[in-house]
C-alpha cells in the first residue's frame, strides 16, 4: 500500500520556467547530493532529446514548493515498444509522506494511454527505502553495478610498468582523440563503430539499441567532452579499443571514467590496463584526487579495476516491472 500523505500534494507537468529548472535542479541534488544536477545540465539535455522519442517531466508542490520531481522517457539506448525509463527523486524531508507515490501514480496513468508494457528504473543499493518502494510496486531487481574509487594519490603506477611495455612491444598504439582528430577525417565515425562493437558484449538488463551516427555525435558537442581524456589503441590503423574520462560536476577534484573496453581479439593483452592508465594521468595532471567509474558485477573490468586499486563502494541496482 502506498503511504498516505500528511500533505496536500500537486502533481502537475513541469513548465520550461526559470523557476520550474531551479526548482528541479535543487530538489534533485537534494535526493542526490554526492551527484548534483545543474540547470545547465537540465537544459542541455532537454534541447539534445530525441525528437521522436516519448519523454515526460513532472514535479510535486506542497504548499506550491516543488518537492519532489519525476520523469518518464522511452530509453533510446534499448528501445522496444511499450518500454520506458521512470526516475523520481524527493526531498529528505518529504520521503515516506506519499509524495513519490503521488508521482508515480501519475506516470503511470500517463504511459498507460502510451501501450506501457515495461519499467525500467534503478537505485543504489544503500537506498533502502528505495528499494522498497520498488519492490512493493512489484519491480525486480535484474542488474547489480558495483560502483569503484580510486583515490589518485595512492595510484602506484610502478606496478604496470611491464604491462605497458608489453603493449607497446606487441604494436599497440594509444593515442588520444585529440590528437586523432587532427589527422584522420572519419575519426567520428570511427568512434561510433567501435563503441557498438564494444557495447554490444557489455553484460546488460535488456536488448540494446544502436544510435544513428548523427545521435551518436552529439556526445561530441557535450559541455564536458574532453577529448584528450578519450583514448584509443590503435593497431596500425584499426581502431581496437577505447577508454574514456572526464569530470564530474562535484564539488571535489573527481574524474569519472566511461565506456572502457577492447576488441575480442585483443583483450588478455593488457590493453585495456595501458589505457586506463592514461586515463589515470590525464585526471592526475588535471588536479583530479578520485577516480569513479561503475562495472556490472561480472563484468572482468570490475576486476581491472579492482587491481588498479579502485576501491568498492555502494552498487547501483537495475529494476524492471512488467506491467
Amino acid at each position: 500500500m502506498a503511504a498516505r500523505s500528511k500533505f496536500k500534494t500537486v502533481v502537475r507537468s513541469f513548465r520550461e520556467t526559470a523557476a520550474d529548472y531551479a526548482a528541479v535542479a535543487g530538489t534533485a541534488t537534494a535526493a542526490w547530493p554526492e551527484n548534483p544536477t545543474t540547470v545547465d545540465q537540465l537544459k542541455y539535455n532537454d534541447r539534445n532529446r530525441h525528437p521522436d522519442l516519448v519523454f515526460r517531466r513532472f514535479v510535486a508542490e506542497v504548499d506550491a514548493s516543488v518537492v519532489a520531481v519525476g520523469f518518464c522517457c522511452e530509453p533510446e539506448w534499448s528501445k522496444r515498444p511499450g518500454k520506458f525509463f521512470v526516475n523520481i527523486s524527493v526531498r529528505p524531508e518529504f520521503r515516506n509522506q506519499g509524495v513519490g507515490s503521488a508521482i508515480y501514480s501519475r506516470i503511470v496513468e500517463t504511459l498507460s494511454g502510451l501501450g506501457l508494457k515495461m519499467l525500467t528504473t534503478g537505485t543504489r543499493e544503500d537506498r533502502p527505502a528505495a528499494i522498497r518502494f520498488l519492490t512493493t510496486r512489484g519491480f525486480q531487481q535484474v542488474m547489480r553495478f558495483p560502483l569503484s574509487r580510486l583515490e589518485i594519490g595512492t595510484f602506484d603506477r610502478d606496478r604496470f610498468r611491464a604491462t605497458v611495455d608489453r603493449v607497446a612491444d606487441g604494436g599497440i598504439v594509444i593515442r588520444s582523440l585529440c590528437e586523432l582528430m587532427e589527422t584522420d577525417p572519419d575519426w567520428q565515425r570511427h568512434c561510433w563503430d567501435l563503441d557498438w562493437k564494444i557495447i554490444q558484449d557489455l553484460p546488460v538488463p535488456d536488448t540494446l539499441t544502436r544510435v544513428s551516427f548523427e545521435r551518436f555525435c552529439k556526445v561530441f558537442e557535450h559541455p564536458k567532452f574532453t577529448p584528450d581524456g578519450w583514448f584509443i589503441a590503435l593497431d596500425g590503423e584499426q581502431w581496437i579499443g577505447i577508454s574514456t574520462i572526464g569530470p564530474t560536476d562535484k564539488d571535489l577534484p573527481t574524474f569519472y571514467t566511461g565506456l572502457t573496453g577492447v576488441l575480442g581479439a585483443y583483450r588478455r593483452r593488457g590493453i585495456a590496463t595501458a589505457m586506463k592508465l592514461r586515463g589515470i594521468a590525464f585526471a592526475e595532471a588535471r588536479g583530479g584526487r578520485f577516480i569513479e567509474t561503475s562495472n556490472e558485477e561480472n563484468n572482468p573490468m570490475l576486476d581491472l579495476n579492482r587491481a588498479l586499486g579502485f576501491e568498492q563502494r555502494p552498487a547501483w541496482l537495475d529494476f524492471h516491472k512488467n506491467f
